[in-house]
């Protein structure tokens, strides 16, 4: 996906999983992946806008609720697993509990 949607290619080494739950709804089973280099000139896609931002500038605020649980484990190169509770509320989701471990 990162050819087709980035530009890029990189060896990527899988970092965690995390599955993600709303009752009611089907739960996502999510692999992460982190990539240390790549090749290619980044571009931007109808799927993805790269930015990047120093590590403690990172806008969790714009971000879902439980990003700010793993990716400092990401940024970290710790390896990790996590579980996020949610309750759909109209178009909005509630974060109603979570664990992310290592």
């Amino acid at each position: 996906e990162a050819k087709g949607e980035a530009g890029i290619t990189a060896p990527l080494q899988h970092a965690g999983t995390l599955l993600f739950v709303v009752p009611g709804s089907k739960w996502a089973h999510v692999d992460i992946f982190r990539a240390e280099e790549y090749s290619g000139t980044i571009a931007e896609s109808d799927e993805i806008r790269p930015e990047w931002f120093n590590k403690g500038e990172i806008p969790f605020d714009n971000m879902w609720d439980t990003d700010r649980y793993w990716v400092p484990l990401l940024l970290a190169k710790r390896p990790f697993s996590g579980r996020a509770d949610y309750e759909k509320k109209g178009e909005d989701f509630i974060l109603k509990k979570w664990w992310f471990g290592i």
